[in-house]
């Protein structure tokens, strides 16, 4: 018996009547059944953002960057309820993150550039954590505040990021604080983290106040689902703008 989600993959395949063309631009992944069987089935190891956007708009993939390195969180904790209300509100058919608490991520330096040979401390990141964002359609990025200003780990995140992997992608703003503050990150986020890997903040964004206490219930949950619901859309949109020839970051590789 398929599980659901593998279920409503085959029949949008099929429905397509896309496989034999999809087989020549993807790597099949065996996935493991319930009943002990196993299928080849297309989810999570298609090529190119191009090659996906032929199966239609259910197949979008969200990647949340949870900026704390805390291993016990509340933006952890709120990570998770936004990956659940992603995936029971049918905006996002793949949700994935990365966990500062989880991933050690080291200060950027200059070795990050180093390709011959690699180098021994950054290609296994650029590899295992930075190249797979290439596939990502659109991001929900999680910000405590720490006196008032997004964390160091996360600033230094965005150092390892460019146009392959958030180049006009969209991306969602969430920001967390135990108190009443909040609007700090937000405010920093906007103004110096999207210049060269030209990341696309949605107009709206995310506060979690008082972030001991949420539970997911409140009226920033409403207000969560309505911003999730408004960057799947943005997700659609802007795949068009990618596939469309008209960006040119050989020529203007540099925000201003």
């Amino acid at each position: 018996m398929l599980l659901p989600d593998e279920q409503a993959l085959l029949t949008l395949l099929l429905s397509a009547k896309l496989l034999g063309s999809i087989f020549a631009f993807v790597n099949t992944t065996t996935i493991s059944l319930q009943n002990g069987k196993a299928i080849d089935i297309i989810y999570s190891s298609l090529k190119s953002t191009k090659t996906r956007h032929n199966l239609g708009d259910k197949f979008l993939k969200l990647k949340i960057i949870t900026g704390s390195n805390r291993t016990e969180s509340n933006s952890g904790k709120i990570a998770q309820i936004i990956a659940q209300r992603a995936q029971d509100g049918g905006s996002f058919s793949d949700v994935n993150e990365i966990n500062f608490a989880k991933v050690n991520i080291p200060q950027w330096d200059e070795a990050v550039w180093q390709q011959s040979p690699p180098s021994p401390q950054w290609q296994p990141i650029k590899d295992d954590i930075i190249k797979p964002m290439q596939q990502d359609d659109a991001f929900v990025i999680i910000t405590p505040e720490y006196a008032g200003m997004v964390p160091g780990i996360l600033k230094n995140f965005f150092l390892l990021c460019g146009t392959k992997e958030m180049g006009h992608k969209p991306a969602l703003i969430v920001s967390v604080s135990s108190g009443i503050g909040g609007s700090y990150p937000v405010a920093e986020l906007r103004m110096s983290s999207y210049k060269n890997n030209r990341l696309c903040y949605i107009p709206d964004h995310i506060i979690v106040r008082n972030a001991d206490e949420f539970d997911g219930s409140s009226n920033t949950s409403a207000r969560l689902d309505y911003c999730l619901s408004l960057l799947s859309e943005y997700s659609k949109a802007l795949k068009q703008v990618r596939d469309s020839g008209v960006i040119n970051t050989k020529d203007f590789p540099f925000g201003l």
